[in-house]
């Protein structure tokens, strides 16, 4: 199977997203019932937010692990002085089997936008 980039919601049929749903509820079953489901062991999943979020952070973290793999987290505090956000993911994606951002390309002034933009094009 082709890797397919996930974006918004739009980016999947009806049919796809009922079977995103129906395999959620499956998972929380599995989770009340205690039984182990390990598909990410020996993973490791790269958190990069430009915008600090306790509630996103954690909830991605304690994902990751439920699934069996490991989360490292990444703020612009993290990253190397005098660096590009972009730069320190790509950083970051040598290292990482997963990557999850909240960098909005949207954000900051029209300029930065346009520079956010085209840095993130090719991950899209």
């Amino acid at each position: 199977m082709a890797l397919r980039h996930f974006l918004t919601l739009r980016d999947l049929s009806t049919l796809e997203l009922n079977q995103v749903v129906q395999r959620g509820i499956e998972l929380k079953r599995k989770q009340h019932n205690s039984e182990v489901f390990q598909p990410f062991v020996g993973k490791v999943m790269g958190m990069i937010f430009e915008k600090s979020s306790t509630r996103t952070r954690v909830s991605f973290e304690a994902g990751m692990s439920q699934f069996g793999g490991s989360a490292i987290f990444l703020s612009p505090r993290d990253t190397q002085l005098g660096r590009e956000l972009v730069n320190s993911a790509e950083d970051a994606a040598v290292n990482a089997d997963l990557i999850v951002t909240d960098v909005w390309a949207s954000m900051g002034q029209e300029e930065e936008q346009k520079i956010r933009e085209a840095a993130f094009a090719d991950y899209q």
